[in-house]
């Protein structure tokens, strides 16, 4: 079947506004985003956002492309994986990412914002990656 392409579209135009707020901070000295809360509060809705869209495009591919509906958030990736739609390590990675967004949106007080900053500054590229292989797809039909 074939993907909607508008819905993937909008999707990753709402990846590229969050990832750039997100990118905003990344050249932050990390000691100023933890002690600012306008910073923690545009990483977590950004972070929430971003991980939201990528979800959401996982899920349409899973059910398009392999007419499966994973159970769960983490399984979506593991599905692309195992069907060669993904590269091991960027599933992997969106897998940790959409673990961690679980984590924010249920235990905001306790949030470890100094991994929310490791994540913005290290591990964007994974996002990048995502972009360029939901591309291909959709340039493909």
């Amino acid at each position: 079947m074939k993907l909607n392409r508008e819905r993937v579209i909008s999707n990753l135009n709402e990846m590229d506004e969050a990832a750039g707020q997100l990118m905003k901070i990344k050249d932050i000295p990390k000691e100023d985003f933890i002690s600012s809360m306008e910073y923690r509060y545009i990483a977590y809705a950004g972070f929430i956002i971003l991980t939201e869209a990528i979800i959401d495009i996982c899920y349409h591919i899973s059910a398009k492309r392999l007419r499966k509906v994973p159970s769960a958030y983490a399984e979506c990736f593991e599905l692309l994986k195992e069907n060669g739609i993904l590269d091991p390590l960027v599933a992997d990675k969106l897998g940790d990412m959409v673990g961690f967004r679980n984590l924010l949106i249920h235990r905001y007080k306790k949030i470890d914002f100094s991994k929310v900053y490791d994540y913005i500054s290290e591990d964007m590229w994974v996002v990048d990656k995502f972009k360029e292989r939901v591309g291909t797809i959709i340039e493909a039909e």
